[in-house]
C-alpha cells in the first residue's frame, strides 16, 4: 500500500500520521492504522477511505458511530459519511489536537541570500571544505541534541545522532544548492581528476574538532578580498553579528521575562542601575571595537597579515544580574568563554604556534601557501579551457557533418521527384501544381460547407429535440386534463341520471293530483330536466374536441420523431461522394495516374473525416444523457438527504414531547408525594394535639415532679 496523504498536527507541524489509498481506521483500540491515544476517542471512531483510480478521485471520511462524533471542518458528523478535500481540518472527538489533511509534507523553503557573488567553479575549492574568507569567524558552533521521535519517523534517512554544522558554514551551503541545481555534478563528472573529488561529498556532520592537513585547505586567489567584502556587506544586511548565540532565541523568551521582572525590581536600587549601566556601555564598546575589526579583515587577509588576536568572539545573549555575581565575576566568566571559543576556532583552523603576543601573525605560513594555490589555480584555469576547446572544436565537427548528410539526401530527393515529374513535356510540373492546388482548394470547400452542415443539422437536432420535450409535456397535460374532465363527466353524468330519476318519481306523484298548482310544478320539472340534458349535450361535444386535439398532437409527435430519425444530408453526402467517383473515372480515362490517387487519398481522407463527425455526434449524445443521469441522481439524492432531515427532526421532536411528557408526570408525582407527606405531617399534628386533650396523666411524671 503507498501512502497517498497525511494527518498533520495543526499545531505542531513534526507530529503525523500516514494515508494510505484504500480504507484507513482510526481509534483508541490497537487493531486501528492510526491510534490516538485520547479518552474521548472511541476504540472505532472514524475511516478515511480513498480511491485515486477514480475521476476525480473519491475521498470519503464515515464516522463509525462513535460516542463523541467526528469534526469535519467544524462540522459535526455521527454515523454518517461526508466527502473530504485535501487541506480540510477534522478533529476526532473532543481531543485537544486538529489535523490537516494533506497530500505532501510541507518543507521549508531555501533561505534567500542577498547580494551573492558569482564566482567561476575552476575557482572554488573542493565541496565540504569552508575557506578561511568564506567561514564566519563569529559564528559559534551549537550542539544540536536528536530530533524528537516524530521528527525521526519523518525523516527515516538521516541517521540519529548527527549534527550538520551547514548553518554556520555558508560556503558549503552554496555549495550544495549548486549541486541540488545540477551544475556542479556535470562539471565533476567532465572534469575529473583536475580539482575536484572522484566521488560524492556528504554534507559535513559533527565531529570533534582536529586538523585538517594542508593539503585540503582552500587556496587563495585575487578575489579573495571582493568575496570577503560581499560577505561582511551580507552579514551586516542581515542583521546577524556573530550568529544566533548574540541575538536572543525563541526559546529564550522566558528568562528574558524573568530578567525584565528583575530590572524593574531592582531599578529603585542605585548599585543594581550602575552595574547595568556599565554592562551596557561595555557591550557597546565591545561592538564597535568588533564592527571595526570585522570590516578590517578583509585587507588584512587579501595582504596575509591577518591576525587572530584581533578577531572578537560574539558574547553571548547572558547578562546575569543574580544577587551572587558581581560586575567583575560577570566580565572574568564572558573573557574565559571568548578565549575558548577562540581555541576551538584555531584547532578547527589547524593553526599552530603562540598567539598570547599581540602582534604575532602568520604571514610567511600563509604567503607561502598562497604561492602555490596559484600555481595550483593557474594550472586548473589552463586544463579547463584546452577542454572547453576542445569540446568547442568536437561540437562543431559533428554538427557540420550532420548538416551535411542533411542536404546530401535532400538533393537527392528532390532530383528523384524532378526526374520523376518531368518525364512528360516540360510544362507538366507547373500544371500538375496547379491542377492539384485547385483541387485541394475545391475540397476544402467542400469539407467546409460539410462542416458547416453537420453543425446546421446539430442545431436543428437540439432545437427538436426542445420542441418534442414542449409538445410531449403539452401532450401529457392534455391527457391529465382529459382524465380529469372525464372523471367529472362521469361523476356529473350519475348525478344526473339520479336526480332526473327522482324528478320522474315526482312528476309521477305530481301527475296523479288534481291541484292546479301541482300541474304547475311539473311543467317546471320538465323544463329542469330539459336544461340539464342540453348541458350534457354540450359537455359532450366538448370531451369530443379535445379528444380530437389529443389525436393531432399524438400525430404530430409521431411526425417529428420520425423526422429525427433520418439524417437529411446523407443525399448530399452521397451526391458528393457520386462526383467524385465520376470525376475519378473521368482522370483514369485521360491516363493522369497520380492525380487519381491523389484524389483516391482525398475521398479516404472525407470518410474518415465524416466517420469521426459522426463519433463525435454520438460522444456529446452519450456525455449529454450522462448529464441528465447525474442531474436526476444528484436530484434523488437530495430528496433523499431532505427526507432524511425530516425523519430525524421528526425522531426530535418525538424525542422531545416525551421527555417533556416524562417530566410533566415526574413533576405530578413529586406534588402528589409532597402534598401525601404534607398530608401525612398534617395528621401526626392532629393526633399529638388529640392525644394531649384526651390521655390520662403521666403518673412518672408526677413523681419525677415531687421528687
Amino acid at each position: 500500500m503507498s501512502v497517498v496523504g497525511y494527518l498533520k498536527d495543526v499545531s505542531e507541524p513534526e507530529n503525523y500520521h500516514e494515508l494510505y489509498e484504500g480504507r484507513t481506521t482510526v481509534g483508541r483500540a490497537d487493531g486501528n492504522d492510526i491510534k490516538i491515544l485520547s479518552r474521548s476517542v472511541s476504540g472505532q471512531h472514524a475511516a478515511l477511505e480513498i480511491d485515486l483510480s477514480t475521476r476525480p478521485p473519491r475521498m470519503v471520511l464515515q464516522d463509525l458511530g462513535s460516542r463523541n462524533a467526528t469534526f469535519l471542518n467544524d462540522i459535526r458528523l455521527v454515523s454518517v459519511s461526508r466527502p473530504f478535500e485535501w487541506n480540510d481540518t477534522v478533529r476526532f472527538g473532543y481531543d485537544t489536537c486538529t489535523y490537516r489533511l494533506v497530500e505532501t509534507l510541507e518543507q521549508q523553503p531555501p533561505r534567500e541570500r542577498k547580494h551573492e557573488t558569482s564566482v567561476s567553479a575552476h575557482l572554488l575549492p573542493p565541496a565540504g571544505i569552508p575557506s578561511v574568507t568564506e567561514m564566519d569567524l563569529n559564528r559559534s558552533v551549537r550542539s544540536v541534541s536528536s530530533p524528537p521521535r516524530d521528527a525521526r519517523r519523518g525523516n527515516r534517512n538521516e541517521p540519529d545522532g548527527l549534527v550538520e554544522v551547514a548553518q554556520d558554514i555558508p560556503y558549503s551551503r552554496d555549495r550544495r544548492e549548486q549541486q541540488g541545481d545540477g551544475r556542479g555534478g556535470q562539471k565533476r563528472e567532465e572534469f575529473e581528476g583536475i580539482g575536484f573529488p572522484s566521488e560524492d561529498v556528504e554534507e559535513p556532520k559533527r565531529a570533534k574538532p582536529k586538523g585538517r592537513s594542508r593539503s585540503n585547505e582552500p587556496a587563495a586567489s585575487s578575489r579573495a578580498p571582493e568575496r570577503a567584502e560581499a560577505f561582511v556587506r551580507r552579514r551586516d544586511e542581515e542583521d546577524d553579528y556573530g550568529g544566533r548565540d548574540y541575538l536572543p532565541d525563541a526559546t529564550d523568551t522566558k528568562l528574558l521575562e524573568k530578567r525584565i521582572q528583575e530590572l524593574e525590581r531592582n531599578a529603585a536600587n542605585p548599585q543594581r542601575v550602575q552595574q547595568t549601566q556599565e554592562i551596557v556601555t561595555r557591550q557597546e564598546e565591545f561592538h564597535n571595537n568588533h564592527q571595526t575589526a570585522m570590516n578590517a579583515m578583509p585587507q588584512a587577509f587579501a595582504s596575509g597579515n591577518l591576525n587572530f588576536q584581533t578577531i572578537p568572539a560574539a558574547p553571548r545573549f547572558a547578562m546575569s544580574l543574580g544577587n551572587s555575581k558581581d560586575i567583575e565575576e560577570i566580565i572574568q566568566e564572558e573573557e574565559k568563554k571568548m578565549q575558548a571559543e577562540l581555541e576551538k576556532r584555531r584547532n578547527d583552523l589547524n593553526l599552530t604556534g603562540n598567539f598570547n603576543g599581540k602582534d604575532e601573525t602568520l604571514t610567511g605560513n600563509v604567503m607561502d601557501h598562497g604561492d602555490d594555490r596559484e600555481l595550483q589555480i593557474k594550472a586548473l584555469v589552463a586544463q579547463l579551457s584546452q577542454k572547453e576547446r576542445q569540446l568547442e572544436e568536437i561540437q562543431s565537427d559533428d554538427l557540420a557533418r550532420c548538416l551535411l548528410d542533411t542536404q546530401d539526401n535532400e538533393v537527392q530527393r528532390l532530383r528523384m521527384q524532378l526526374k520523376e515529374l518531368s518525364s512528360g513535356h516540360p510544362e507538366a510540373f507547373d500544371n500538375v501544381i496547379l491542377d492539384s492546388n485547385s483541387e485541394c482548394l475545391r475540397l476544402r470547400r467542400e469539407i467546409d460547407e460539410l462542416k458547416s452542415r453537420d453543425l446546421e443539422a446539430s442545431r436543428r437536432w437540439s432545437e427538436q429535440q426542445a420542441q418534442l420535450a414542449s409538445f410531449a409535456s403539452r401532450v401529457k397535460e392534455l391527457e391529465l386534463q382529459l382524465a380529469r374532465q372525464w372523471d367529472a363527466a362521469e361523476v356529473d353524468a350519475v348525478a344526473r341520471d339520479s336526480e332526473i330519476r327522482a324528478m320522474n318519481e315526482r312528476m309521477q306523484e305530481i301527475v296523479g293530483s288534481s291541484d292546479p298548482s301541482k300541474m304547475q310544478a311539473a311543467k317546471f320539472l320538465v323544463d329542469q330536466v330539459t336544461e340539464q340534458e342540453k348541458a350534457m349535450r354540450l359537455q359532450k361535444q366538448h370531451v369530443m374536441q379535445l379528444e380530437a386535439r389529443l389525436m393531432e398532437l399524438k400525430s404530430e409527435n409521431e411526425f417529428l420523431k420520425n423526422q429525427l430519425g433520418t439524417d437529411e444530408y446523407d443525399k448530399s453526402n452521397s451526391s458528393s461522394l457520386l462526383r467524385l467517383k465520376d470525376q475519378l473515372t473521368e482522370l483514369r480515362a485521360q491516363g493522369s495516374v497520380q492525380r487519381v490517387a491523389e484524389l483516391e487519398e482525398t475521398r479516404d481522407r472525407l470518410f474518415v473525416d465524416l466517420q469521426l463527425a459522426k463519433e463525435e455526434i454520438e460522444a456529446l449524445k452519450q456525455t449529454k444523457e450522462k448529464l441528465v443521469e447525474t442531474a436526476e441522481y444528484v436530484k434523488d439524492v437530495k430528496s433523499s438527504n431532505d427526507q432524511v432531515r425530516a425523519s430525524y427532526i421528526k425522531s426530535l421532536e418525538e424525542e422531545r414531547m416525551r421527555l417533556e411528557k416524562e417530566k410533566s408526570d415526574w413533576e405530578q408525582e413529586e406534588q402528589a408525594k409532597r402534598i401525601e407527606h404534607y398530608e401525612m405531617k398534617e395528621a401526626l399534628n392532629r393526633a399529638r394535639q388529640s392525644r394531649g386533650m384526651y390521655s390520662q396523666p403521666d403518673p412518672f411524671r408526677n413523681q419525677a415532679g415531687t421528687e
